[in-house]
């Protein structure tokens, strides 16, 4: 297989597990023409437990030091279900906000935003943010990511 080397100074570093302007290679990935998700909502837990995972979307891939890591837009919403409201769900100087506002004032025709029938306005229903996951001995169990 051709690799072809992408370089950015920098380092990983490994006890935040954060990614920080690494080297990596960048391969080609080879599917078979039938529908295979890299990651799913049931892989990644929330980053609060009165949150559950209903999205994981657009992953980014590559390998550092012989691991597979992940990037990947996470969407959440609250686990709690209030009969006759939509959670509203936003960050405000840096906390998370849930708002609880009644559906019969709200257009609630796609699940992923509510339109308020009184002037237009458009509020999401789910929040979302970028999350790194790396994959331990992905090269081991290949036939786990394809």
């Amino acid at each position: 297989m051709c690799l072809e080397r992408n370089r950015i100074c920098g380092k990983v570093d490994s006890t935040h597990r954060q990614l920080i302007f690494a080297s990596f290679y960048l391969a080609p990935i080879e599917l078979p023409m039938k529908k295979h998700l890299l990651i799913t909502p049931a892989q990644v837990p929330p980053f609060r437990d009165d949150l559950k995972v209903v999205g994981t979307f657009n992953p980014g891939a590559t390998i550092v030091d012989g691991q597979l890591v992940l990037i990947v837009r996470v969407a959440v919403i609250p686990t709690e279900d209030r009969p006759g409201y939509f959670a509203w769900v936003r960050f405000i100087e840096g906390h998370l906000e849930i708002e609880w506002l009644r559906r019969d004032l709200f257009d609630c025709n796609d699940s992923r935003v509510m339109r308020r029938i009184s002037d237009g306005k458009v509020f999401l229903s789910s929040i979302s943010y970028f999350q790194l996951i790396w994959i331990e001995n992905h090269l081991d169990k290949p036939e786990e990511w394809r």
